[in-house]
């Protein structure tokens, strides 16, 4: 296990390594050996620590995370897919009540350009993300920590709540105008009481329709919570209510018309991927999550 951590950290580490000499991150000021060195080192370091020390790790790098040089909003304008051109081929999946739910139209070949060029270089996700907006809690921070998004682009907060988090987040999100938003809440409310799901639901579709009121030509979709390890549940029981929370955010998703990614296979082919919390999970896994979400979703 620890060799093949050693091994996804090197890889990691390599890209981080290429992205700096190509001078798309970093300020130019270090040497590529010391950020090998210390990202290497970084990464193995998490791999033995639980999920209070995962999340105050995470919050010491958003605290000290300086503004990236030259960082700058996206000009894009979101374009309703019905617009791409009647010569397109594209497919609206198929919603059979549980799993994945996407009403938007899905174009073939946007979908295998995309894939193609993130398998001939990883950097493509930036392009993607450039014109996205990422909403949520701490796990919705990796894409910030791991896939280096513009810290604009990652509205996301470790231990946050949605019903104070998302309205807080509303007039940045609508000032972007991304042509996909990515929102994912939940884990944190299962702290309160049993009950609270009605509340949590009632106040979750009322910010989404707000949302989608506000921004009509944006992909909106909504992150399932993913599964957390038994040994997570044993230690929070709360967490054993993930599906049921899930079932919940599904339905106020069709109801509203916008996407819902639930797709567990992605996680749970790689346990490995997880930190040792069984809740957070290591760059590799967000790297095939963005896979998934290109195919199932459309985010090209």
């Amino acid at each position: 296990m620890k060799n093949r951590f050693v091994i996804h950290a090197t890889i990691i580490s390599l890209f981080i390594i290429a992205a700096i000499v190509l001078g798309v991150i970093g300020s130019g000021k270090r040497s590529a050996t010391s950020d090998y060195s210390e990202a290497k080192g970084y990464i193995a370091s998490l791999a033995d620590k639980n999920v209070s020390e995962v999340e105050a790790v995470i919050r010491q790098a958003e605290a000290s995370r300086e503004e990236a040089d030259g960082a700058s909003s996206s000009t894009h304008s979101p374009v309703d897919p019905a617009d791409a051109g009647e010569d397109k081929e594209y497919y609206i999946p198929e919603d059979t009540g549980e799993g994945d739910y996407c009403p938007y139209p899905i174009y073939t070949d946007k979908v295998k350009e995309a894939l193609e060029k993130v398998e001939e270089d990883r950097t493509y996700i930036w392009e993607i993300f450039d014109r996205t907006i990422i909403v949520g809690d701490s796990v919705m921070t990796g894409f910030l920590d791991y896939l280096f998004i513009p810290k604009e682009r990652v509205l996301a907060e470790v231990g946050c709540d949605m019903d104070v988090h998302l309205p807080s987040v509303y007039d940045a999100i609508v000032a972007a105008k991304p042509e996909y938003l990515l929102i994912r809440y939940g884990l944190n409310e299962m702290e309160r009481d049993e009950g609270y799901l009605d509340d949590f639901i009632k106040v979750y579709e009322e910010n989404l329709a707000k949302i989608t009121e506000a921004l009509p030509n944006t992909k909106v979709i909504v992150l399932a919570l993913s599964p957390v390890k038994d040994f997570a549940i044993e230690e929070h029981p709360r967490f054993a209510h993930v599906q049921e929370y899930n079932d919940a955010i599904r339905a106020i998703c069709v109801k509203l018309g916008i996407a819902y990614e639930e797709d567990d296979e992605v996680f749970l082919e790689h346990p490995d991927w997880y930190y040792k919390d069984g809740i957070h999970y290591m760059p590799e896994m967000y790297y095939e999550w963005m896979t998934d979400l290109i195919e199932e979703m459309g985010l090209y």
